[in-house]
């Protein structure tokens, strides 16, 4: 399932598919609530009275009017968490930054939503349900006129608030906040019923956890949370037994309790499927910009869009899609300018991928490189160095290439003596460096203030998945050209793009034999990105060797690139 954006801009894009996933998660939740009654209300004796009870209820006013507050909640926390995907996501490589980037702000308002969201949908369900549950205050067994706390009420209340801290810090704060995009495209009405079901389990054994977590501690303090309530509101609890090992026999609170904390997790977890299906769904960016449309995005653009993640991610899956099925679009990349016969199509597009790819692979190798011991970075020398740019591809860095030449043609001239003011500042700069470089080598501060093992390398791995897409894309558009590139355009680019391919894949062959990579596995999202890079650079660089066959050889590359594609060409890489 694609979509067009016409005349749409970033902001448009992005704004309309968060809409989209906070209605229909308010309506799930509707739909959610009416199968509650529906259930409550069961009568088998007489199905009619039961069906038309639980229609009754369903489209009645007081029903809907609980749907509000909880909609409210929805919604600001669905514009406060979509920062996550607008935002670029920062680097925290010690424990005191990532201390910081829990206690932030941000954090504590997403917080606090998570603990209205469960009080709300306990107070809801307990006011459909109705009993002796339904209601903070009542008449005393005892004493007629008197009234009395109801402490069922209360234990059941405060177990939606604490299900709300529980899944923030469990899900949000040390979980994943990853888009995980489908392999195949499908209509959002079918991933959606294919998910639900999953969910709903899940939802049911998850929940087990916070309730027995909620249990314990009320059972620990439950005496002082009666007492504060009852000083809150002024009535006292007429039989405090909830905070016994037999007041916790009462089956049917333990039920309540575990049900509610399943309907929260089911909440919160078709909200986040809802985000997921709605944001990765396939956009297509035009080649070249519409006319009368300038702010329509096109899929140059798109690419470039690294500030804001999401919409460049679209642009490089468009880009993937577009290799591998779009023959029209791919015509249209491939043309020329007229007038004037340039590739401007084919010359952007490719600048972008290329960019993205060398520049993660710097990246990866640097921080593979500061993850290792001293010994063996002497041995971890630079990838691209060993992998000469092409005359076509030097053409397009012209002007800066000039530029260092002139610098370098300064060399010559004699240095210019620092005067004593400079000289004092560098020693004051040096002896402030190696002060501190003392102070991070003690046991408590470098505990604190140390960078994590693998930190570096495994924020890299989470950055993967439009590189995945770039490398296939470029490589399925360079095998392609074989056979529709009619002006030769891709092929003054192809050494460039085998050697970011190769490049690539000595730097995550290096990161496999690495002995920190043990480490990375812990990560469920950046233990599948490595693999996922992997396989996709081996597919690609076959992708390309198979539709040229012989005609690589011919190729202006390095010695050493032309023996790793040997392996390919022969079909011996594994």
């Amino acid at each position: 399932m694609n979509i067009a954006i016409g005349n749409l801009t970033y902001r448009d894009i992005f704004l309309w598919r968060i809409a989209t996933a906070i209605f229909w998660s308010i309506i799930l939740q509707a739909l959610f609530l009416i199968a509650f009654l529906v259930i409550i209300n069961f009568n088998p004796w007489h199905p009619v009275i039961w069906i038309q009870h639980s229609v009754a209820i369903s489209v009645s006013l007081g029903t809907w009017l609980y749907i509000c507050p909880l909609g409210m909640v929805i919604c600001a926390q669905g514009m406060v968490c979509c920062k996550d995907f607008v935002m670029v996501n920062k680097y925290c490589g010690s424990r005191f930054s990532i201390f910081c980037n829990i206690f932030s702000l941000r954090n504590l308002i997403i917080c606090i939503l998570h603990v209205i969201i469960g009080g709300f949908i306990t107070w809801i369900y307990l006011s459909l349900l109705g009993g002796k549950y339904s209601k903070l205050v009542t008449e005393c067994g005892t004493e007629p006129k008197r009234n009395c706390l109801v402490e069922e009420y209360i234990f059941l209340i405060l177990n939606g608030v604490w299900i709300g801290i529980y899944f923030f810090l469990h899900n949000y704060i040390f979980g994943s906040k990853a888009l995980l995009f489908p392999v195949v495209q499908q209509l959002k009405f079918l991933q959606v019923k294919a998910e639900l079901q999953p969910l709903l389990k899940q939802a049911m054994v998850d929940a087990f956890t916070p309730t027995l977590y909620f249990v314990i501690l009320y059972y620990w303090k439950g005496g002082t949370i009666q007492y504060f309530v009852q000083d809150l509101v002024g009535y006292n609890v007429e039989d405090r037994s909830l905070d016994t090992i037999f007041g916790f026999l009462n089956l049917s609170l333990l039920f309540y309790a575990w049900f509610f904390s399943s309907m929260f997790m089911l909440t919160m977890y078709t909200m986040k499927l809802l985000f997921q299906v709605t944001l990765t769904e396939h956009t297509v960016f035009p080649v070249t910009a519409m006319f009368g449309h300038h702010d329509c995005p096109t899929l140059y653009q798109a690419l470039a869009m690294a500030d804001i993640p999401i919409i460049q991610h679209l642009g490089f899956l468009d880009l993937k899609i577009l290799a591998e099925k779009d023959r029209a679009r791919r015509e249209e990349l491939f043309t020329l300018s007229q007038p004037g016969g340039h590739p401007h199509n084919w010359n952007a597009v490719v600048e972008e991928g290329l960019k993205l790819i060398n520049t993660f692979t710097e990246n990866l190798n640097r921080a593979n490189s500061e993850g290792q011991p001293m010994a063996d970075t002497k041995q971890t020398a630079p990838v691209q160095e060993s992998t000469p740019i092409t005359s076509t591809f030097r053409m397009r860095n012209m002007s800066l290439r000039a530029a260092d030449l002139a610098c370098q043609s300064q060399g010559g001239a004699p240095p210019l003596q620092p005067t004593p003011f400079e000289s004092a500042i560098r020693a004051l700069k040096l002896q402030w460096v190696q002060t501190l470089d003392a102070l991070c080598k003690k046991p408590g501060i470098c505990f604190a203030f140390g960078e994590l093992p693998d930190a570096k390398v495994r924020f890299q791995l989470a950055q993967a998945q439009p590189v995945v897409w770039a490398v296939q894309g470029l490589s399925r558009l360079a095998a392609t050209s074989f056979s529709e590139d009619a002006y030769g355009v891709v092929q003054k680019d192809l050494p460039a793009i085998i050697a970011a391919l190769l490049c690539l894949k000595q730097s995550v062959d290096r990161l496999q034999k690495a002995g920190n990579y043990k480490r990375v596995q812990r990560a469920e999202h950046e233990a599948r990105m490595k693999a996922a890079l992997r396989s996709a650079v081996k597919r690609s660089l076959y992708c390309i060797c198979i539709a040229f066959g012989d005609f690589v050889k011919e190729l202006p590359l390095s010695k050493d690139a032309l023996q790793q594609l040997h392996c390919f060409l022969a079909f011996r890489e594994g």
